[in-house]
């Protein structure tokens, strides 16, 4: 294993808050790569060269006794029963002798923690890339079948495919980002698979159970302040069809942010917004254009959350200037002056269909 030399300097850095002697990490070509002494990094150092040749501790009595080096004592470091490095303290060896053990053991220890990362890292990047895959395009199966198989995981274990996507919000991005990332795998079985995908999270899950899904839904908004859409896939016939799963489910998680539903949905939660969905965009230009007119951004951004809250409660006043916390008044007053703009009385049922559609459009944006 290759230690970096950012690794060996927070080997040294954490080892420095232990004993008050420098400390030197050495790496397999007895180059000194981390230091509390910043001036010598970089410097060759003989006595290492003897610990790699010997695999035995190396005493240095006089400063001029080796290349490079100065009194004190050198000790290899193993992993995995390879010395894979040097670590030397400055000073004098009766001295810097009873702090040897506890130095060489969390460097080890360090070491190990540095491996596994890297390892987990590696693994989370190849299934981002199978995942990649399988969303992709269907001709990519084959390329993802045998990714899966490199990883030993079985596609046909999975029974589902869930998109969360955020709610637009200003805050540290990346950084909560990679937190909710983290916050997901931790909810999700052993197999269960998640990335984050040009900003959503794919999920790939073993069970058609919504209770979970829903549990992490709860902890992420609770714990981040966050609203989250999420899609969650009709059940998988075959590995063939996670990538048509995936499509659908995506379709339906945009529609849900866009008409603020911060809640799990599915194909059968949508009839008519799936219409609008894959309509010319032209059309969708003349069409908004005929129902809204040249209304204002700003006003026009009132009327189509106003239309969606009251299409979520069936058209009930009560309930609509409840969830909008305003005065009935004040909503029966805009509907009118829906009205009066437009033409179309969101109170009728075929003009508010009209408006509606437009409103679906319109969120399409």
């Amino acid at each position: 294993m290759k230690i970096s030399s950012k690794q060996a300097i927070n080997i040294v850095e954490s080892l420095s808050d232990i004993i008050h002697h420098n400390i030197n990490f050495i790496d397999t070509n007895s180059v000194i790569i981390a230091s509390s002494d910043k001036s010598r990094i970089g410097d060759y150092h003989g006595g290492s060269k003897l610990v790699y040749e010997t695999k035995k501790p190396v005493v240095i009595y006089e400063d001029s006794e080796y290349e490079g080096a100065k009194a004190g004592i050198n000790y290899p470091v193993t992993f995995e029963d390879e010395i894979v490095a040097t670590i030397g303290i400055t000073g004098d060896h009766k001295d810097v002798q009873r702090f040897s053990r506890i130095i060489v053991k969390m460097t080890e220890i360090l070491i190990k923690e540095f491996y596994f990362r890297d390892q987990k890292e590696v693994r989370s990047e190849n299934e981002r890339y199978l995942i990649e895959l399988l969303i992709s395009e269907q001709k990519t199966l084959e390329t993802a079948i045998s990714v899966a198989t490199s990883l030993n995981v079985d596609l046909d274990e999975y029974k589902r495919v869930a998109i969360l996507k955020l709610q637009d919000k200003e805050h540290k991005f990346t950084n909560m980002r990679k937190l909710i990332l983290n916050s997901i795998q931790r909810r999700l079985g052993v197999k269960e698979l998640v990335v984050n995908n040009q900003g959503n999270y794919v999920l790939l899950l073993s069970s058609t159970d919504l209770v979970r899904l829903e549990s992490i839904k709860s902890y992420i908004t609770s714990k981040y302040s966050i609203e989250i859409a999420v899609g969650f896939s009709e059940e998988l016939e075959s590995k063939e069809d996670i990538f048509y799963q995936y499509q659908n489910t995506s379709h339906i998680v945009v529609l849900a942010h866009k008409m603020q539903r911060y809640e799990i949905v599915t194909l059968n939660d949508f009839d008519l917004e799936l219409i609008s969905l894959n309509l010319d965009e032209s059309f969708k230009e003349t069409y908004l254009k005929k129902v809204f007119g040249d209304i204002s951004e700003d006003v026009l951004e009132q009327w189509t959350n106003m239309l969606v809250a009251f299409a979520r409660n069936d058209g009930s006043i009560n309930a609509t200037s409840d969830e909008l916390y305003i005065h009935k008044n004040t909503l029966q007053y805009r509907l009118k002056k829906i009205k009066e703009i437009t033409g179309y009385d969101p109170r009728k049922l075929r003009d508010f269909t009209i408006l509606f559609l437009a409103t679906l459009l319109y969120n399409q944006e």
